[in-house]
């Protein structure tokens, strides 16, 4: 929390204490999430809901509660930092730690169900804006991908680009 004090109304001796939250977090998914710091449970955000989160000292995982095999399933870590240049920036090699700048996003992917072929995908875009000096960090589902085959999936995202239609036929 931030204070600020200001004054309330003028010639009158009465101090107005305003607390202000460092930061909104908005749960937009379909799921129930889990925040973690570490191996440490911080926090759990009912989908839709809006909180205000504690202070994260170190970067923190999103996590999902799987039922069929009783097992919160967690993302990458994502590291809050500021004044960053790209949007997107991995920390380490292993892309184990993303961090995420003050005004951008980065996505973030769950995978559920036992090894070695899990049986559920969730993708998730997490993303930062200021607004009036408060931190809103978004967190919405962006992909999910149900495989129940009997064979392991293997995916990639793919880029394609379609060139417009200009109304004249080629000949």
């Amino acid at each position: 929390m931030r204070v600020r004090l200001s004054a309330w109304k003028p010639y009158v001796r009465t101090l107005l204490i305003e607390l202000l939250p460092w930061a909104l977090l908005i749960n937009q998914s379909t799921w129930d999430l889990w925040l973690f710091e570490g191996e440490k449970i911080v926090l759990q955000v009912p989908a839709g809901k809006i909180i205000i989160p504690p202070n994260f000292q170190e970067a923190f995982q999103i996590g999902i509660y799987w039922a069929n095999t009783n097992t919160v399933h967690k993302s990458v870590a994502i590291k809050l930092v500021h004044n960053l240049t790209s949007p997107k920036w991995k920390d380490g090699g292993n892309g184990e730690v993303v961090s995420l700048d003050e005004e951008g996003f980065v996505d973030a992917e769950i995978r559920l169900g036992a090894f070695p072929g899990h049986q559920k995908l969730c993708q998730f875009c997490v993303s930062s804006m200021v607004q009036q000096g408060i931190q809103i960090i978004q967190i919405e589902d962006k992909t999910t991908i149900i495989n129940t085959t009997p064979y392991q999936m293997f995916y990639k995202p793919q880029l394609s680009v379609s060139r417009p239609h200009s109304g004249k036929e080629n000949k």
